[in-house]
């Protein structure tokens, strides 16, 4: 990446997002105030949303709850990372095995994906 952002650094920026199979934004508080982070988001958006290939990966700091996070309304829009303890169960009382889960919110529901499994598609 060139030493000072400029049209180049879009155009590099843009080159990788396109070359990637997936978009996972890493999603700190500092990460979604910032230009460059929104225009990748943008960005990403537009080339993997209809794919089902993007999502926030949201680095909230401790114990802070999800309405606190600066992140929270990409967080409605995006399907999102998170981690499962083991004690949560779906909705038909089957236990959720630990790890790393890829979340998709509606309004009435969550659908999720090993992150794992929706890696490899």
């Amino acid at each position: 990446m060139p030493k000072k952002t400029s049209g180049e650094t879009a155009s590099k920026i843009k080159q990788r997002i396109n070359r990637c199979n997936k978009f996972i934004l890493l999603a700190t508080n500092g990460a979604v105030e910032s230009k460059w982070c929104n225009w990748e988001l943008g960005y990403g958006d537009a080339q993997k949303f209809d794919t089902d290939n993007i999502a926030l990966f949201p680095i909230k700091p401790e114990k802070t709850n999800d309405y606190d996070y600066k992140g929270n309304e990409y967080m409605r829009i995006y399907p999102h990372i998170a981690y499962y303890y083991g004690s949560e169960r779906y909705s038909n009382g089957t236990v959720i095995k630990e790890g790393f889960y890829v979340c998709t919110d509606t309004e009435n529901s969550r659908t999720i994906v090993p992150l794992e499994k929706w890696l490899k598609k």
